[in-house]
């Protein structure tokens, strides 16, 4: 063959081939990054060629310099990624943080630049061959630049005190394919028009040992090229394990190529194992309308994962419960590991627990007895049944500022400790049921609780107050001889119980004033429909002021002074004295039981019987 004719041949078959591989580029291909701005990657096929990273939990150090990083070119490439602002109001409590921006970038020991004010978060990764610059010692990617506004530089570190992880591309980066039809200007992106049409990611798992909050990141490009009304780009969660059920995350207007990105908690959405997809479409497709579908990114998402220690052997130990749930879900947690929520007594305990709380703030057992302004025993008190004797809330609280913005009235009638220590009166909502962790007490001892046995006496509810106390106070009696016990006390009845109330209203009498009654059946009060099991626990607090009659003048029961019979009354609690013992009801204690000197041989062996 004539060597001419030879490389013509083969130069048009290169230019073939190179056309070729353009138009499938164009069908296939994806970028990532500030599309049209400063920064362009090589193109990868829809949902594959960028894997989810391994979960981050990092946060930012900050290395005493101000200002940020700066664009650069590495081989004809832009490398700076990141955001200059973040997409969500400070307001909405969603903007990026200095945590998101370091699991963001991703890169252990490396350094970032962050803005407070704005949510902005630059960076350049050093996973690609460039220079690394030094910043006051250490090397990495960014090179630094000076910039005011807020900006300031940080190391990406492990975070040690939290419990929360991300996962960087959980839905990997994706640009739509230009794909034009026919009478349409301008495309940019796939272009929806005169059909509905559904884009898919692929499918992804929640992580298995993960809890909530689940927080997904996003950021997506569209362009309406309509005219007339705004046409939307919806991005909705598919989750493939609920029937393929879908949520809304964003709804977001197209006119002039606007960029949506933000936070979404999607908890009420997923859970743990369950396999979800994300679904983009829009809301118009007809009548002249179309939209451009032009990328997503960033699609990040942030979870938390707990793993409860063993709980501890020793007395009075207070045990951490990293699980996320509703006061009255731990309270019952609580009591079945033989405990319950923490109360707290003096400096060292809030400080005890403090330590095991990494940066979480924590249900504690304070509940709010009556509304209103106050930290007295007579506005709160513990769920373990423990004297109300010391409190730390922050400035100006407990002010109860929920109770009139409820239906019906409930207030703020729990109490968390928060990171410094400090504790903030809450609403059993707010918006949603507030789930959070909790500190327990475990393996609790209390003062003044009687170590000696009890009586159970079930009684077919005829007995007032007044007929109990006397029930009680002649356990054995023969001849002259009284052996006296006494009811029990309220906190007597606590030890008892551990905690495991009666089932229903019951009732029982107690030793802690005139005709003074504890609930000791589980009697649901403040119970809502969105909370089954009620606000707060009826039993196992105080006696018959609240909870039943919370939020009322506290009054004595009416019923406590008949002899009329009471289906909720039933039981008896008596204490019974040690051995050679007897109670003096005007010393209020037990005393050393006196025998009576014409006391006959016969009751002499039983009172050595009492005696033993």
């Amino acid at each position: 063959m004539n060597p001419l004719i030879y490389v013509i041949v083969t130069l048009l078959v290169i230019c073939i081939l190179y056309h070729l591989s353009e138009n499938i580029k164009n069908l296939f291909q994806v970028r990532e990054g500030f599309l049209g701005t400063d920064r362009s990657f090589s193109l990868t096929p829809f949902g594959k060629g960028i894997k989810s990273s391994e979960p981050l939990n990092l946060r930012g150090k900050y290395i005493k310099k101000k200002g940020r990083c700066a664009n650069y070119k590495v081989k004809g490439n832009w490398v700076r990624d990141g955001q200059f602002s973040s997409c969500n109001s400070a307001r909405s409590g969603l903007t990026t943080s200095l945590k998101d921006c370091a699991n963001m970038f991703g890169e252990k020991g490396g350094v970032f630049s962050y803005n407070y004010k704005t949510g902005g978060c630059l960076y350049t990764k050093t996973d690609e061959p460039h220079i690394k610059y030094n910043i006051n010692g250490i090397r990495s990617g960014c090179k630094a630049e000076g910039w005011g506004g807020g900006w300031n530089f940080f190391q990406a570190v492990d975070d040690q005190t939290s419990d929360s992880r991300t996962i960087q591309n959980f839905f990997p980066p994706h640009t739509f394919p230009k794909k034009l039809i026919s009478g349409h200007r301008n495309g940019k992106g796939t272009v929806v028009k005169n059909y509905q049409q559904f884009f898919f990611t692929n499918e992804k798992t929640i992580p298995k040992k993960s809890i909530f909050p689940y927080i997904l990141q996003y950021e997506y490009k569209i362009n309406d090229q309509g005219w007339g009304n705004n046409t939307y780009g919806i991005m909705s969660i598919v989750n493939l394990t609920r029937n393929n059920s879908y949520y809304i995350v964003k709804k977001g207007l197209g006119r002039n190529e606007p960029k949506h990105c933000g936070k979404m908690d999607i908890s009420k959405f997923v859970n743990a194992g369950d396999k979800i997809r994300i679904r983009f479409h829009t809301s118009r497709y007809n009548s002249g309308h179309s939209l451009d579908w032009l990328y997503y990114k960033n699609m990040n998402l942030t979870y938390h994962v707990c793993e409860p220690p063993p709980p501890p052997e020793g007395p009075n130990a207070f045990y951490y419960n990293c699980e996320r749930k509703t006061f009255i879900e731990h309270h019952l947690s609580a009591i079945a590991m033989g405990g319950h929520l923490a109360s707290i007594h003096n400096e060292k305990d809030n400080i005890a627990i403090r330590k095991i709380i990494k940066r979480s703030s924590v249900w504690i057992g304070a509940v709010r007895k009556r509304p209103g302004k106050g930290d007295s025993s007579k506005k709160w008190t513990w769920t373990d049944g423990s004297n109300w004797n010391y409190s730390n809330w922050r400035r100006g609280d407990p002010k109860d500022f929920q109770y009139n913005k409820t239906a019906p009235p409930s207030g703020e009638i729990h109490a968390i400790l928060m990171r410094d220590g400090r504790w903030n009166d809450m609403p059993y909502k707010f918006k949603n049921l507030l789930k959070l962790p909790a500190v327990y007490k475990l393996n609790a001892t209390y003062a003044n609780s009687w170590p000696h046995g009890f009586q159970k006496i079930n009684t077919d509810g005829m007995n007032s107050w007044k007929t109990s106390k006397k029930m009680c106070g002649e356990i054995l009696r023969k001849g002259d001889l009284i052996v006296r016990g006494t009811l029990a006390s309220r906190r007597d009845v606590l030890d008892y119980l551990k905690g495991k109330p009666k089932r229903g209203d019951s009732w029982t009498p107690v030793s802690d004033g005139d005709n003074v009654w504890l609930q000791i059946g589980m009697r649901n009060d403040r119970k809502t429909g969105d909370d089954r099991v009620g606000k707060t626990p009826s039993f196992g607090m105080t006696h018959q002021e609240i909870p039943d009659i919370a939020y009322r003048k506290s009054v004595k029961p009416w019923w406590g002074t008949s002899n009329k019979s009471f289906k909720w009354r039933n039981t008896v609690y008596c204490k019974k004295p040690p051995p050679g013992m007897t109670w003096d009801d005007k010393l209020k204690k037990f005393v050393k039981l006196k025998i009576p000197n014409n006391t006959s041989q016969k009751q002499n062996m039983e009172v050595n019987l009492v005696k033993n």
